[in-house]
């Protein structure tokens, strides 16, 4: 009798063994059931990616990034964002109705896009800030790696010419069509992007980046699960909590400062790369170069920030700035697979030039802005 009962028990902890391992499995052997879908052609799909900002919904994403990004203050959460996971559940109505919540251990933080500028919800330690404003640049945040956002941003720089369609795959419980983009431009760092977008709406639910002569991605963000409809108002307005101090200010205006600090008229045309175009609110003090996915951008910096950045990029992962036929200049280098960077100084001048190339590239762009200083901007 003792023996039964103790093979009782050993099947029975066998069986709560094999359910733990499929639903460990779960998600993964859905995703790599075989899909029934007709795609429509890459442009069409590509089309419907574009269009797919008024497609209303809510779910929990993840983003993983493996880029080793220096943690500098000036960069904001751009190396937690790139070099990490960011665990995101995600309200969206429209795109001036919306809301995103950074999962953390110990809480949430969140972020609510209302009426007269952004709400930011820290929960430790309990801080409600009210943002008036969106400035025409700013710094990179946890809800840009929403798969919509992130993809849509790649699909508006695709050309017909750089894409090709995927097998569907089953994605948050959907059906997804895929699109492949492999940029043209062999100066850029990027191999290419996988998009994957719901068959329905279009709208974006899986990204992948994968570097240029890599086989694996270096940022993924993905949908682990999706309701299309539109979310609760209740949902998306933020009432700060009762005893907690609110602050209000104005959104930080990079270009502003870029206006104050180094007002230079930045050239059209750099180390061979033709300028983009200017956008409406940008100064000219701040400039885009490169075509397609190979971007170059420059960006000049004042000496106070420009010294406290030189300082924190003097070790690893960064390194010195290798530089021939330019005399007085310092430097460092940011350099990962998908994102590099110059922070310099050009005797009295310092920027900062980042893109999605070589080094190389950039490090002919600022010997370009060395041997030619752009002028200053008439006062």
């Amino acid at each position: 009798m003792v023996s039964v009962l103790r093979r009782l028990a050993t099947w029975r902890w066998a069986a709560v063994a094999i359910g733990a391992l499929a639903l460990a499995v779960l998600p993964t052997a859905v995703g790599a059931w075989p899909v029934a879908a007709s795609s429509p052609s890459p442009d069409v799909l590509l089309a419907r990616v574009r269009s797919s900002a008024t497609v209303a919904f809510s779910g929990y994403a993840e983003a993983n990034g493996t880029l080793a990004v220096p943690d500098v203050p000036q960069l904001g959460d751009l190396p937690a964002l790139l070099g990490g996971t960011t665990r995101l559940r995600a309200w969206y109505a429209a795109p001036d109705r919306w809301r995103v919540d950074t999962v953390k251990p110990a809480g949430e933080d969140g972020t609510y896009a209302a009426t007269g500028g952004t709400w930011l919800w820290e929960f430790d330690p309990g801080r409600a800030t009210l943002v008036t404003g969106e400035p025409p640049v700013r710094l990179p945040r946890a809800a840009d790696l929403l798969p919509p956002d992130l993809a849509r941003r790649f699909a508006a720089a695709a050309g017909p010419d750089e894409l090709r369609s995927l097998p569907p795959r089953r994605i948050a419980g959907r059906t997804a069509l895929g699109l492949r983009i492999t940029p043209r431009d062999l100066a850029t760092t990027i191999g290419f992007v996988d998009l994957y977008a719901d068959a329905a709406t279009g709208l974006p639910v899986r990204v992948a980046i994968t570097p240029r002569d890599a086989t694996t991605p270096a940022l993924t963000a993905g949908f682990l699960d999706l309701r299309l409809a539109a979310p609760d108002r209740v949902l998306l307005t933020f009432t700060p909590p009762a005893g907690v101090q609110v602050t209000t200010t104005a959104a930080p205006d990079i270009t502003a400062l870029v206006d104050r600090f180094a007002p230079y008229m930045l050239p059209t045309a750099l180390a061979g790369l033709a300028r983009r175009d200017v956008v409406a609110g940008v100064p000219r003090g701040v400039a885009t170069y490169g075509t397609g996915f190979g971007l170059v951008a420059v960006l000049p910096l004042s000496a106070d920030v420009a010294h406290g950045v030189l300082r924190r990029l003097s070790g690893p992962p960064a390194g010195p700035l290798k530089l021939d036929g330019v005399a007085d200049f310092e430097g460092s280098t940011i350099a990962t697979p998908l994102l590099n960077a110059v922070a310099v100084r050009l005797g009295r001048r310092f920027y900062l030039v980042a893109g999605t190339v070589g080094e190389a590239p950039l490090g002919r762009a600022v010997a370009a802005l060395a041997a030619n200083p752009p002028p200053r901007r008439p006062t």
